[in-house]
């Protein structure tokens, strides 16, 4: 008896010099929610995040200035993105994402300076940039992207990852942050 009340004396002693030890590790941070943030484009986007099942979650983001205004064959934008994301960690997410342009289906990509080496010459109607890439957050009131994505030309009526042409990405590696919304008072 003397040895088991010794036993837990030290016991006490340990978890009162070390408070951590019987505190519960904080849950993972919330993606879910109302985003704004911006990337190495120059993008400015506000983001809404829901969640779809246990790990996976649906986003739609809209941006003010339309996505990629530099493009001179772009002819009508919609000005957003959509994407999934799937918790592949405590606070880490693999992302796929889509953004949607009307182009001019006149011009001519195999005389383009960023895209002539892929070989899809002209009669597009639409481009598709399909980004992926892992997203974490830092804190549950922010997060970060690393993206690649592809530029794929194709037609109205057409799958554009069977039937359209994939240009590549010549602009490489982007990056992003966002912020959460703050609650007003």
């Amino acid at each position: 008896m003397k040895r088991a009340i010794s036993g837990l004396v030290v016991l006490a002693i340990l978890l009162l010099a070390t408070p951590g030890l019987l505190q519960a590790k904080p849950g993972a941070c919330k993606i879910e929610g109302t985003w704004v943030g911006f990337n190495t484009f120059g993008e400015t986007f506000v983001m809404t995040i829901n969640r779809t099942g246990a790990k996976s979650y649906t986003a739609v983001g809209q941006s003010p200035i339309p996505p990629f205004q530099f493009f001179e064959f772009v002819t009508g934008e919609f000005p957003g993105v959509q994407g999934d994301l799937v918790r592949s960690g405590r606070n880490a997410f693999d992302s796929s994402w889509i953004l949607v342009n009307w182009i001019d289906p006149t011009y001519d990509f195999d005389f383009d300076d960023f895209f002539s080496g892929a070989g899809c010459g002209d009669g597009w109607d639409l481009m598709a940039i399909a980004i992926s890439g892992p997203v974490t957050m830092p804190t549950c009131d922010s997060f970060a992207a690393t993206f690649v994505g592809d530029f794929i030309v194709y037609s109205f009526g057409t799958d554009p990852f069977q039937d359209g042409c994939n240009m590549g990405n010549p602009f490489g590696t982007a990056e992003a942050l966002y912020q959460r919304l703050p609650k007003l008072p």
